[in-house]
Protein backbone atom coordinates (compact mmCIF):
# COMPACT_ATOMS: atom_id res chain seq x y z
CA UNK A 1 0.00 0.00 0.00
CA UNK A 2 1.26 3.28 -0.78
CA UNK A 3 2.90 5.37 2.19
CA UNK A 4 3.03 9.26 1.78
CA UNK A 5 5.29 11.53 3.01
CA UNK A 6 5.37 12.97 6.74
CA UNK A 7 7.27 15.59 8.18
CA UNK A 8 8.82 14.29 12.04
CA UNK A 9 10.65 17.90 12.27
CA UNK A 10 11.60 21.27 10.33
CA UNK A 11 14.89 22.96 10.86
CA UNK A 12 15.15 25.79 11.74
CA UNK A 13 11.88 26.20 13.10
CA UNK A 14 11.31 30.33 12.35
CA UNK A 15 13.09 32.61 10.23
CA UNK A 16 13.23 36.45 9.75
CA UNK A 17 10.09 38.03 7.91
CA UNK A 18 12.29 38.49 4.79
CA UNK A 19 12.15 34.90 4.06
CA UNK A 20 15.07 33.30 2.30
CA UNK A 21 15.81 30.85 5.35
CA UNK A 22 16.73 27.50 3.97
CA UNK A 23 14.41 24.93 5.62
CA UNK A 24 15.24 21.44 5.89
CA UNK A 25 11.60 19.05 6.36
CA UNK A 26 12.65 15.89 7.89
CA UNK A 27 10.77 12.87 7.50
CA UNK A 28 9.77 10.00 6.16
CA UNK A 29 8.99 8.57 2.66
CA UNK A 30 10.17 11.66 0.64
CA UNK A 31 9.63 10.68 -3.23
CA UNK A 32 11.88 11.76 -5.52
CA UNK A 33 11.75 13.22 -8.97
CA UNK A 34 8.09 15.07 -8.06
CA UNK A 35 7.64 18.44 -8.69
CA UNK A 36 6.98 19.26 -5.08
CA UNK A 37 6.40 22.54 -2.96
CA UNK A 38 6.26 24.09 0.01
CA UNK A 39 3.52 26.26 1.04
CA UNK A 40 3.67 29.14 3.77
CA UNK A 41 0.20 30.07 5.22
CA UNK A 42 -2.02 30.12 2.39
CA UNK A 43 -0.65 31.25 -0.45
CA UNK A 44 3.53 31.89 -0.87
CA UNK A 45 5.30 28.62 -1.78
CA UNK A 46 8.72 27.68 -3.19
CA UNK A 47 10.39 24.95 -4.48
CA UNK A 48 10.85 21.80 -2.81
CA UNK A 49 14.33 20.32 -3.32
CA UNK A 50 14.46 16.16 -2.71
CA UNK A 51 17.73 15.19 -0.70
CA UNK A 52 16.87 12.10 0.58
CA UNK A 53 13.73 9.56 1.69
CA UNK A 54 14.11 11.38 5.00
CA UNK A 55 14.59 15.04 3.53
CA UNK A 56 14.09 17.90 1.63
CA UNK A 57 14.60 21.62 1.46
CA UNK A 58 12.95 24.55 0.68
CA UNK A 59 13.53 28.43 0.74
CA UNK A 60 11.10 30.56 2.78
CA UNK A 61 9.15 33.35 1.01
CA UNK A 62 8.50 36.94 2.84
CA UNK A 63 5.66 37.02 5.28
CA UNK A 64 4.59 39.11 8.04
CA UNK A 65 5.31 38.05 11.47
CA UNK A 66 3.65 34.97 13.17
CA UNK A 67 3.08 31.26 13.22
CA UNK A 68 2.25 29.89 9.80
CA UNK A 69 0.98 26.35 8.60
CA UNK A 70 4.11 24.75 6.37
CA UNK A 71 2.45 22.00 4.00
CA UNK A 72 4.13 19.67 1.45
CA UNK A 73 2.43 19.89 -1.73
CA UNK A 74 2.82 17.56 -4.50
CA UNK A 75 2.30 19.88 -7.17
CA UNK A 76 1.95 23.57 -7.25
CA UNK A 77 -1.74 23.83 -8.75
CA UNK A 78 -2.96 21.11 -5.84
CA UNK A 79 -4.67 22.29 -2.68
CA UNK A 80 -4.43 19.14 -1.03
CA UNK A 81 -1.23 18.64 1.19
CA UNK A 82 0.32 15.76 1.99
CA UNK A 83 2.18 16.77 5.05
CA UNK A 84 1.91 19.50 7.62
CA UNK A 85 4.15 21.57 10.24
CA UNK A 86 4.02 25.09 11.87
CA UNK A 87 7.35 27.54 11.13
CA UNK A 88 7.11 30.83 12.88
CA UNK A 89 8.17 34.35 11.24
CA UNK A 90 10.22 36.62 13.70
CA UNK A 91 10.98 40.42 13.00
CA UNK A 92 14.17 40.62 11.83
CA UNK A 93 16.81 41.12 14.64
CA UNK A 94 19.38 43.95 14.22
CA UNK A 95 22.28 44.90 16.64
CA UNK A 96 22.77 48.59 17.69
CA UNK A 97 26.23 47.95 19.66
CA UNK A 98 28.65 46.09 21.28
CA UNK A 99 29.83 45.96 24.95
CA UNK A 100 32.99 45.79 25.68
CA UNK A 101 33.52 46.78 21.93
CA UNK A 102 37.26 45.19 22.20
CA UNK A 103 39.07 42.33 23.28
CA UNK A 104 42.36 39.82 23.53
CA UNK A 105 43.26 37.84 20.35
CA UNK A 106 43.36 35.12 22.57
CA UNK A 107 39.38 35.34 23.29
CA UNK A 108 37.42 34.87 26.08
CA UNK A 109 35.63 38.31 26.41
CA UNK A 110 32.01 38.27 27.53
CA UNK A 111 30.42 40.35 25.29
CA UNK A 112 26.66 42.09 25.34
CA UNK A 113 25.08 42.92 22.14
CA UNK A 114 22.38 45.41 22.48
CA UNK A 115 19.60 45.26 19.85
CA UNK A 116 16.50 43.83 18.79
CA UNK A 117 13.73 41.32 18.30
CA UNK A 118 16.28 38.98 19.92
CA UNK A 119 14.23 35.97 20.39
CA UNK A 120 13.18 33.86 23.87
CA UNK A 121 11.79 30.83 21.57
CA UNK A 122 15.20 30.89 19.84
CA UNK A 123 16.91 30.23 22.76
CA UNK A 124 14.84 27.71 24.19
CA UNK A 125 15.81 25.98 20.63
CA UNK A 126 19.31 26.65 21.09
CA UNK A 127 19.33 28.36 17.93
CA UNK A 128 21.37 31.40 19.28
CA UNK A 129 24.23 32.39 17.74
CA UNK A 130 27.17 35.28 17.49
CA UNK A 131 29.48 35.70 14.91
CA UNK A 132 32.47 36.80 15.15
CA UNK A 133 33.92 37.30 11.28
CA UNK A 134 33.18 33.66 10.31
CA UNK A 135 33.61 32.09 13.61
CA UNK A 136 30.85 31.25 15.72
CA UNK A 137 29.79 31.12 19.26
CA UNK A 138 26.79 30.34 21.69
CA UNK A 139 24.56 33.66 22.63
CA UNK A 140 23.00 33.64 25.93
CA UNK A 141 19.85 35.39 26.09
CA UNK A 142 19.22 38.16 28.65
CA UNK A 143 16.39 39.58 27.02
CA UNK A 144 14.27 40.65 23.67
CA UNK A 145 17.39 44.17 23.88
CA UNK A 146 20.41 42.21 24.90
CA UNK A 147 22.53 39.09 24.46
CA UNK A 148 25.73 37.55 25.56
CA UNK A 149 28.32 36.05 23.85
CA UNK A 150 32.55 34.54 24.57
CA UNK A 151 34.64 36.16 22.35
CA UNK A 152 36.69 33.32 20.38
CA UNK A 153 40.58 33.18 19.41
CA UNK A 154 41.18 35.08 16.59
CA UNK A 155 43.80 33.40 14.47
CA UNK A 156 46.59 34.75 11.65
CA UNK A 157 47.13 32.38 8.58
CA UNK A 158 50.08 30.69 10.29
CA UNK A 159 47.64 29.46 12.85
CA UNK A 160 48.93 31.95 15.37
CA UNK A 161 47.15 34.56 17.44
CA UNK A 162 46.53 37.47 14.96
CA UNK A 163 47.84 40.92 15.09
CA UNK A 164 45.06 43.78 15.92
CA UNK A 165 42.37 44.28 14.20
CA UNK A 166 38.43 44.57 13.54
CA UNK A 167 36.17 41.75 12.48
CA UNK A 168 32.13 42.18 12.21
CA UNK A 169 29.67 41.24 14.83
CA UNK A 170 26.70 39.78 13.61
CA UNK A 171 24.01 37.63 15.59
CA UNK A 172 21.50 34.98 14.48
CA UNK A 173 17.82 33.71 15.76
CA UNK A 174 18.00 30.40 13.96
CA UNK A 175 21.58 29.49 13.09
CA UNK A 176 21.58 30.79 9.68
CA UNK A 177 20.14 34.18 8.73
CA UNK A 178 22.43 36.41 10.31
CA UNK A 179 21.84 39.86 11.07
CA UNK A 180 23.94 42.61 8.99
CA UNK A 181 24.22 45.23 11.26
CA UNK A 182 27.50 47.09 10.46
CA UNK A 183 29.31 46.44 13.92
CA UNK A 184 32.73 45.80 14.48
CA UNK A 185 34.59 43.86 17.54
CA UNK A 186 38.26 44.73 17.62
CA UNK A 187 40.69 41.86 18.57
CA UNK A 188 43.87 43.29 20.10
CA UNK A 189 47.36 42.18 20.38
CA UNK A 190 47.99 40.20 23.90
CA UNK A 191 49.44 42.32 27.07
CA UNK A 192 52.80 41.57 28.52
CA UNK A 193 53.66 42.79 31.87
CA UNK A 194 57.61 43.81 32.00
CA UNK A 195 57.52 45.49 35.21
CA UNK A 196 55.62 46.67 37.97
CA UNK A 197 57.47 49.23 40.62
CA UNK A 198 57.42 49.58 43.15
CA UNK A 199 56.41 45.75 44.23
CA UNK A 200 54.96 46.16 47.28
CA UNK A 201 53.07 48.95 49.21
CA UNK A 202 51.09 48.97 52.85
CA UNK A 203 47.77 47.40 53.54
CA UNK A 204 46.20 50.88 53.42
CA UNK A 205 46.88 51.29 49.60
CA UNK A 206 47.72 54.65 48.40
CA UNK A 207 50.78 53.68 46.77
CA UNK A 208 51.37 55.15 42.48
CA UNK A 209 52.43 52.18 40.74
CA UNK A 210 54.28 52.14 38.15
CA UNK A 211 53.29 49.34 35.53
CA UNK A 212 55.81 48.79 32.24
CA UNK A 213 55.14 46.18 29.44
CA UNK A 214 53.66 46.07 25.66
CA UNK A 215 50.74 46.50 24.00
CA UNK A 216 48.86 48.71 26.16
CA UNK A 217 45.62 50.44 24.79
CA UNK A 218 44.52 53.77 24.67
CA UNK A 219 41.06 54.66 26.53
CA UNK A 220 40.67 53.44 29.89
CA UNK A 221 43.12 50.57 31.08
CA UNK A 222 42.43 48.92 34.70
CA UNK A 223 45.31 47.58 37.15
CA UNK A 224 43.48 44.61 38.74
CA UNK A 225 44.75 44.09 42.58
CA UNK A 226 43.59 40.50 43.90
CA UNK A 227 39.71 40.73 43.00
CA UNK A 228 40.05 44.96 43.19
CA UNK A 229 39.94 46.63 39.32
CA UNK A 230 41.45 50.32 39.27
CA UNK A 231 41.89 52.96 36.71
Amino acid sequence: AYIGPSIRSVVPALGPEQGGTLVAINGANMVRGTSAFCRFGYGASSPALWISTTRMQCVSPPMTSGTVSLSLIPQPTSKTPVATWQFEYQAAATIFSVQPSRGPASGGSTVMLLGSHFSLRAADLGYLRCRFNLTTSVARFVNDSALTCTSPAHMGDAGALALATSVPIEMSNNLQDFTNSGIYFEYQSEVHLVSVAPAGGPTSGGSLVTVEGENFASGLTLCRFGDNAVP
